[in-house]
């Protein structure tokens, strides 16, 4: 028999007149404590006015609130039940993994650490090889035609001579004075470089003799003889 048929069976039975007792030994109940308490569990009391029962809210709501009580615990005893029940290298595992999951971090880190140090190697050697083409090029740029630098040389190796032909009185002039015989050898000169002669002559007290034995050792020292 169904519940609510239940429910409806004694109601219809205290309907009837019958006592708790004599429903009770009909619906197989040791007592009417077993109806009275089948009753309650439903929502129901007893009437003393009607002699029969009727709905009670405030029993439905107590139930309710048992009902939720009891399904409250049963989910904190599960929960227990699952801690209780969890194995005992649980937390071990809970730990390894934990230890895996920072070493996976950081060996992700040092991934993105050695990626960065190899771009900007990349970079720095990318601009090497340009300030090495840009210096190649200035280097290029410095160089000088081979023609003007054998010039300069030249000029370099008769800086002196350079330096009496465009000053009028050379300073710290030193000619050497050769000792021994003489030989007399009559030579003519433009006008001009005989007047230069005779004024550089008085102005630092060397004579004829040095300046000719001196032009023609560097003559021939110039031009080989």
């Amino acid at each position: 028999m169904e519940s609510n048929e239940r429910v409806e069976v004694i109601l219809d039975l205290f309907r009837e007149g019958h006592s708790a007792e004599e429903i009770a030994d009909l619906l197989g109940y040791k007592g009417k404590g077993g109806v009275s308490g089948y009753m309650r569990r439903h929502g129901y009391r007893f009437d003393w006015t009607l002699k029969n029962y009727v709905k009670d809210p405030l029993l439905k709501s107590i139930e309710s609130s048992s009902s939720s009580d009891i399904l409250l615990a049963n989910g904190n005893n599960m929960e227990q039940a699952k801690v209780v029940n969890m194995p005992a290298d649980s937390g071990n595992v809970l730990q390894e993994n934990g230890q895996t999951i920072a070493n996976d971090s950081q060996q992700t880190e040092t991934s993105q650490a050695l990626q960065e140090t190899d771009k900007n190697l990349q970079e720095t050697n990318g601009n090497l090889v340009e300030l090495k083409i840009v210096r190649k090029e200035e280097r290029n740029k410095e160089v000088l035609p081979m023609d003007l630098v054998q010039n300069l040389k030249e000029i370099l190796q008769h800086k002196d001579q350079l330096l009496m032909m465009v000053t009028d009185q050379p300073k710290d002039l030193y000619m050497k004075r050769y000792r021994g015989p003489s030989v007399t050898k009559t030579v003519q000169i433009q006008a001009q470089l005989s007047d230069r002669l005779t004024g550089f002559v008085n102005n630092t007290g060397y004579t004829v003799k040095d300046v000719m034995n001196k032009a023609v050792e560097d003559f021939l020292k110039r031009y080989g003889g």
